[in-house]
């Protein structure tokens, strides 16, 4: 029972932290869009074509910088997210009838469905990185009339 305990304790310790990451995420994800609204870098630095879109160097460097929080955020809580999950398998092959209940240990049920070796939450992960980047980038390089 001690050894269930722990792996309780470890796989809520490590959800908690997957959790804390993606709501980091979330928060420079949306913070950026502000700061690309307010902010405009369309005029600032030189400017460089790359394919149709024309981007100014400054909000390249900053995109650049986001897109390196964004695959630190994604290694780390995919990391942690994979930790949870093997501590989940390992209750569930832990725990017996006497030990958990058939229903508590249903509660506990991973994803199953996964593409490229990735589970469902680290695709939306990419997704997001992927869709937020792109929105950062057009925010800072629309071209704004003045009020």
């Amino acid at each position: 029972m001690e050894q269930l305990n722990f792996y309780l304790s470890a796989a809520t310790a490590y959800a908690d932290q997957a959790s804390n990451i993606f709501n980091m995420f979330l928060t420079v994800l949306f913070s950026s869009f502000g700061f690309a609204a307010a902010f405009p870098l369309r005029d600032i630095g030189k400017r460089i074509n790359i394919f149709s879109w024309s981007l100014s160097t400054s909000s390249l460097y900053i995109g650049v910088t986001l897109l390196a929080f964004y695959s630190i955020s994604f290694i780390t809580f995919n990391d942690t997210f994979n930790k949870a999950e093997a501590l989940i398998v390992a209750i569930q092959n832990q725990g017996s009838v006497e030990q958990l209940s058939e229903q508590a240990l249903g509660t506990f049920s991973t994803f199953t469905y996964q593409v490229m070796g990735l589970g469902l939450p680290s695709i939306g992960f990419i997704i997001g990185s992927t869709i937020g980047l792109i929105i950062f980038m057009w925010l800072t390089n629309t071209q704004r009339e003045k009020a």
